[in-house]
């Protein structure tokens, strides 16, 4: 999976990566990390350009993004389904909790582009939804952004473009409710799972099917149980990545990401057909799967509460969050 960052030690035992599992403590279950001390934290890098750059990269990459056919294949799911489907009929769906964007001023090209991406398919779901016009947020509508690397143009840019506020580790996880719509693209899966815990309304995140059909031996059988409800629960639509297109702007960015939905009414017109007339396959890495309907079933009770990682004693200095993307 991509991953945003590159490797950095923090000198305690953990480290963020470029690629493959995030490595833990031998013998920690990963959803209790929230609730461990940490001896350091990592000072946020000051910006290396300034707002006016960022700003102008961004407008830049918006360009190439919103030209690609993938570009035009999502937006038709959004306004054929996600919005008259989901979005118009769920009236509780009122918030928006961004995980681990990632800096838009990072050091490296790709981690930079990506985070800017993404961003840009955050803000273009959130004025479609109707959440924000004219640069202005609708009342009622909360918007919020997290990530321990945001420096103070990433702050800035973030309200600016999409009217998001910046809040401190753990704060979002606690603002997470099913009125969420969650976007946590290539969020690390410790965090992915405490967020899907809370039971997030509609999610656009990492493919479950990349924790579910792979035997990570790091991740436990609790967090691997989040995973397997949600997906159970929802329906998924996956960002079409064209592999064969030139250039690939959205590869790194959204490869393996998936928007999980449920229909909240009995829709006029079965899913599948709504899917297949939206003629949204291209071709695709071996390892991604179509869209497709995930058989609902009934939701049973988790054994153990993942919830609990979020106590008093995690506070936004000390906590080992390492979001990769």
């Amino acid at each position: 999976m991509p991953r945003k960052k590159k490797a950095v030690d923090t000198g305690d035992g953990w480290s963020t990566v470029n690629s493959g599992p995030s490595p833990r403590p031998k013998g920690v279950d990963p959803l209790h990390t929230l609730n461990t001390p940490t001896s350091t934290a990592r000072p946020v890098e000051p910006p290396s350009k300034s707002y006016e750059q960022v700003l102008a990269s961004y407008k830049k990459y918006r360009e190439v993004l919103r030209s690609s056919e993938a570009w035009e294949k999502v937006m038709t799911f959004v306004d054929t389904i996600l919005i008259p489907q989901v979005v118009k009929k769920e009236e509780r769906l009122k918030k928006c909790v961004c995980l681990g964007l990632g800096s838009l001023d990072a050091s490296f090209e790709n981690t930079y582009r990506s985070s800017h991406y993404q961003l840009i398919l955050l803000e273009a779901l959130i004025e479609a939804f109707g959440w924000r016009s004219s640069s202005v947020t609708v009342e009622g509508i909360s918007l919020i952004a997290q990530d321990p690397e945001f420096n103070e143009v990433d702050r800035q840019l973030l309200h600016d473009i999409a009217g998001f506020e910046v809040v401190q580790t753990p704060a979002a996880f606690e603002l997470i409710d099913n009125s969420t719509f969650l976007f946590a693209p290539h969020v690390e899966d410790t965090y992915y799972s405490i967020a899907l815990a809370k039971q997030p309304f509609l999610t656009f995140g990492n493919c479950l099917d990349h924790y579910l059909d792979m035997t990570i031996k790091d991740i436990s059988p609790a967090t691997l149980e989040i995973f397997r409800k949600h997906q159970q629960k929802h329906l998924r639509f996956d960002y079409p990545v064209d592999w064969n297109s030139t250039p690939q702007p959205e590869c790194k960015a959204f490869c393996v990401e998936v928007f999980y939905y449920v229909i909240p009414d009995a829709m006029e017109s079965p899913l599948d057909n709504l899917l297949e007339n939206l003629d949204i396959n291209v071709d695709k890495n071996p390892q991604e799967k179509s869209p497709t309907k995930v058989e609902l079933q009934k939701e049973e009770p988790l054994t153990e509460d993942p919830t609990n990682v979020l106590e008093s004693d995690c506070t936004g200095g000390s906590s080992k969050e390492t979001f990769q993307n």
